[in-house]
C-alpha cells in the first residue's frame, strides 16, 4: 500500500472499486471490490469482496502486494465473447476501476448486452487476457461453438462471417469490421484502404508475411 495515501484519501479513491491483490498462496493476482469500511476503532480496515472466496477484511496498512492500475485499454476475450475495455474522460475522484470511470463494451451481442456491468471475472480477463499470436490460430479456435471472436492484438481479433455476402472471417480493429480473411488463398480483403498500413505493420510485427492484403 503507499505509504502517501492518508486513510481518508485511499477511502475516497477506491471506496466502491474494484483493484487487485496478491495473495501467498495464489500466482495470479485476484480482484476485489471494497464493499465497505470495518468499523473497528483505529485499526483502518476496509471489507474486500471476492469471486470465489470469502470476504476479506483488510487492513488500510496491509504487507499484501495492491495492485490499483486499471486494465490496459483494449480488445480481451471472456468465455468465448469479444469485450472492449475503454476508460472515461470525466474528471471524478475514483481511482480504482468502476462504472464511473469506465466502460466495455460487446460489439457482437445484442443491444441490451452491449454494455456489461463490471463484475469479477470479467475484470479478471481484461487484466489477464493473453492473445492468439496469429491469424490461422485464431481462425483455428473459432472451430470451436462457443468462440464467438478471438482477439489478435490489442485492436485486431477475428469473428466468424456475420454479413450474408460473407462466409469468411471477418477482421476488425477495435469496434469495426474492416475486411474479411481468405484462409484459402491467404489473402486479407479490406473494406477501408485506410487501413492497409495498419494490417502490413501487424503482420511484420507478428512475422505473418506470407499473408496477402488487398
Amino acid at each position: 500500500m503507499s505509504s502517501s495515501l492518508t486513510w481518508e484519501d485511499f477511502q475516497q479513491y477506491y471506496r466502491d472499486t474494484y483493484f487487485r491483490i496478491s495473495l501467498p498462496n495464489l500466482k495470479m493476482k485476484m480482484v476485489v471490490y471494497f464493499s465497505e469500511v470495518v468499523d473497528e476503532g483505529k485499526r483502518k480496515s476496509f471489507i474486500a469482496r471476492t469471486e470465489k472466496m470469502k470476504d476479506l477484511i483488510l487492513k488500510f496498512d496491509t504487507a499484501l502486494v495492491t495492485d490499483f492500475i486499471m486494465p490496459p485499454v483494449r480488445m480481451f476475450e471472456h468465455e468465448g465473447l469479444i469485450y472492449a475495455f475503454n476508460r472515461l474522460p470525466q474528471r471524478q475522484w475514483s481511482r480504482g476501476t468502476c462504472s464511473k470511470n469506465s466502460r466495455m463494451t460487446s460489439p457482437l451481442q445484442p443491444a441490451g448486452l452491449l454494455n456489461p456491468a463490471h463484475e469479477f471475472s470479467i475484470l479478471q480477463s481484461a487484466w489477464d487476457h493473453v492473445h492468439t499470436p496469429t491469424i490461422i490460430d485464431a481462425i483455428a479456435k473459432l472451430s470451436n461453438p462457443i468462440q464467438i471472436g478471438v482477439t489478435l492484438t490489442d485492436h485486431f481479433w477475428i469473428s466468424e462471417g456475420i454479413e450474408e455476402t460473407s462466409v469468411n472471417p471477418l477482421l476488425w480493429y477495435n469496434l469495426g469490421a474492416i475486411g474479411c480473411v481468405d484462409m484459402k488463398t491467404m489473402r486479407i480483403e479490406l473494406k477501408f484502404r485506410i487501413m492497409l498500413q495498419e494490417v502490413q505493420d501487424y503482420l511484420l510485427r507478428s512475422k505473418q508475411e506470407s499473408w496477402n492484403v488487398v
